[in-house]
Order: C-alpha cells, then structure tokens, then sequence
C-alpha cells in the first residue's frame, strides 16, 4: 500500500536522521518492523506456559506471568504513544526495540521463576510499542483507508503467530534457551533495519504539547472524546477473552490433548495464518461491505462459540480442534483492526497517538486480568473453566457492542471533542 499524500509529506517532512527511499513506502517499513517484531513475540507464546512450569510454576503462577507482562504494557503503551506524539515516533520505536533486545537474552537465560517474571516485566516495557506503531500508520493514512491500514498491523500479528510459534515449536524441542535466543537474534535484526530505514511520521508542526504522563492525563480522554469509552471497553472485553485462550491453550492441550511444544505451536501457528489472510488481504473490503460496527459484532460472536467448544475436542480429533480455531482465529481477526479505526476515527490529529496509545493500555489491562483469571480458573475449577468463562464474556460483549456502537457515526473525520 502506499502513502497517502498527506502521509508523505508527513513522513519525509521531518528535519531528521531518516528519510523514506524514493519508492519505498512508509507502509511497508512500518509492516516489515513490525513482523519482526511480533515473530520474535510468538516464539515464545507455546514455550511460557511449560518453561514456568519447568521452574515449579503453578497455573495461577503462569498467569502472574502473562499478567506481568500486560501490566508493563499498559502503564508504558500510553507513555510511549504521548511521547511520541511529542518527539516524533522514530526515536520511541528505536528506544523501545532496544530494551526488547535485551529482554530475550535475560529471558534465554532465566534460572528461576522470579529471573523469569522480571524478564518478563522487561519485555512488556519494550514491546509496549504497538500504539506507537498504529499512531505511525494513522499519520501517513487517510481516514478512509484506516481500517486497512490497522489490518496491516493485523497482519503482522498474523504472521508473527504464523512464524513466531512455529519456531518456538521446532526449537524447543532442543530446550527453551535456542528459540529465545532466536527471538533475540530477530529483535536486534529489526533494531537494525529500522535504525537504517524507518522514516519519521510526524513533522515538527504536528506535534502536540505533553499536558502530562501519568494515569490522570491518560484516562482524561476518555471525559474529553466522545464515543472513546465506548469503544475502548469493548476492547477491553475482546482481549480479555482471547488473552484467557492464550493462558490456558497449552496447559489445557498439554493434560487433555497430549500435545507437547511443538503441537501447540502449530495450532497457534494456524490461528496466525486464518489472522493474515482476513487482517491482511480481506478486512479493508470487509469493512466497505459491511462496516466496522457490523464486523465487530460478528467477530464477538464467531469467538464466544470458539470459545465455548475447545473443551470438547476428543482426543486425537485434530480437525475438529481446527474447525474450532477458525472461528477463534476469524472472530479476532474482524474484530480488532474494526476497533482499532474506530478508535483512531474517534480522536483528532494531534491526539491520536495518546487514543490508541490508551487504547493498547486498556487492551494490557485485558492481558492483566485475563490470564490471573484464567490460571486461578484453571487451578481452582478445571483444565475447562477458563474456556467457559471466555465464551461466557466475550457473549457478554457481543450483546453489549449492539448498544455501544450504535451512537458512533462513521465519517471521514474524527469526531469533536465533547
């Protein structure tokens, strides 16, 4: 895809270090970096339940550990995309990929539960860079290509789950330290071709006046933009009940299943290829068909039902436990880059970095909450709770985005300030 001419001049407007090659969109850039970073993010995804539980994890423990993880992003995601929008995005992309790097080689190197959780907690800081990511593609995108511009960062979610696990699987099988350390690798790969190529997004003329970085400045907008707490609780109850699969699935596939890394990294990987193709190739004419409204609604759905059927995989029946993916794997892939525009619809120009910044916080806040409910689900119920009480939220939310959504009207500019 290319730059809109707003974009351009956006992106190669900046008196800085880097500029855009004659030819090469900002799009793709944006795209490539952000791949890479999200293949180095799902290597780890079907190591984390076992390797905590190598280390005398329980369930509850593991969810502490996703959990920690999503807290550091919540505090750090609205502080980067403010920060950005104060000093450009390059330089927040930069620093934040540094500290990923250094992440994975402490994790690859963890030799307790607690060197693990603070490994953990580093890599939420630097991985926290996503809202600045959807900032950058907002500034370079017209609003009616936003939701294809988001889908791209979806597919780069599709990919990282497509490759990220699949690695995780294939290494692991030599232990945990060689695909983290693969992940490290990656991490300093994208460092470096970002250093080299990434251009600025955000000329000095557009950049906005930090009000201030603490929780006070942040949760402001939501009293200020209208329509933003609608959709942002929304993303809220949609991560929360996919963040609850992500806890669970391999413990789960683990007891009931049989499956071992390397088969949790496959249907992980699969989930990635169904998020590639619809967030990829598919959402932007999904959304002139239907718009965004209608698609997060049926995603809500297709993932509730999901949800409330991985309990009763038989054993040994692989393709009905890939029958039940696909509407897992379909029902995210509508519904989050559908909510990403809607939020970046819903803010102006020079906020748009601290909405979706806010936006990625309340998703971490999902990740928080989730994964300690899952776990404690998990230990206190059984291997089937934590599936059921995702289904039973994301219905919840199917229900509720009818009444949520319908004020919104969807227009070529944002909406005004209340």
């Amino acid at each position: 895809m290319s730059a809109s001419p707003q974009g351009s001049t956006a992106a190669s407007g900046d008196v800085g270090p880097a500029k855009a090659k004659k030819g090469l969109s900002p799009l793709l850039i944006i795209f490539f970096t952000v791949t890479l970073d999200l293949i180095g993010f799902g290597i780890v995804i079907p190591l984390l339940p076992l390797y905590a539980k190598s280390l005398g994890a329980t369930a509850a423990l593991v969810g502490v550990l996703f959990a920690s993880y999503s807290l550091m992003q919540f505090i750090f995601a609205p502080v980067w995309g403010r920060v950005s929008d104060r000093i450009g995005r390059r330089p927040v992309l930069l620093t934040s990929m540094t500290v990923s790097v250094l992440a994975f080689i402490a994790f690859a190197l963890a030799q307790s539960y607690w060197w693990l959780l603070a490994a953990r907690v580093a890599a939420g800081m630097g991985t926290a860079n996503l809202s600045v990511a959807t900032a950058y593609i907002a500034d370079v995108t017209r609003p009616e290509e936003r939701a294809r511009g988001m889908g791209m960062v979806g597919a780069a979610f599709g990919i990282g789950f497509v490759l990220g696990p699949w690695l995780g699987g294939e290494l692991g099988r030599f232990g945990f330290a060689p695909p983290l350390l693969a992940a490290a690798g990656l991490a300093l790969v994208n460092l470096g071709l970002a250093a080299a190529f990434l251009p600025e997004s955000l000329p000095p003329e557009r950049r906005g006046v930090t009000q201030g970085r603490g929780l006070k400045a942040r949760f402001s907008l939501l009293g200020r933009i209208e329509h933003l707490p609608r959709v942002v609780s929304l993303v809220f109850v949609n991560t929360a009940g996919f963040s609850m699969l992500e806890m669970a699935f391999v413990l789960f596939a683990a007891k009931r299943l049989g499956f071992d890394v390397e088969h949790s990294g496959r249907i992980f990987a699969y989930v990635g290829v169904i998020g590639a193709v619809i967030q990829g190739g598919l959402i932007g004419k999904l959304v002139r068909a239907f718009g965004e409204k209608r698609l997060v609604r049926t995603g809500m759905a297709l993932m509730a039902a999901g949800l409330f059927l991985v309990p009763f995989t038989p054993p040994g029946r692989w393709l009905v436990l890939v029958a039940i993916m696909t509407l897992v794997a379909a029902g995210s892939s509508l519904t989050n880059p559908s909510l990403q525009s809607l939020v970046s619809r819903t803010a102006s120009g020079d906020e748009q970095g601290l909405a979706l910044g806010l936006a990625q916080s309340f998703s971490a806040l999902a990740r928080v909450v989730g994964p300690l409910i899952a776990g404690l689900l998990y230990d206190w119920g059984s291997e089937n709770t934590p599936f059921f009480a995702g289904a039973a939220l994301m219905f919840a939310g199917f229900i509720a985005a009818f009444a949520l959504l319908a004020p919104i009207r969807v227009g070529s500019a944002p909406s005004a300030h209340a």
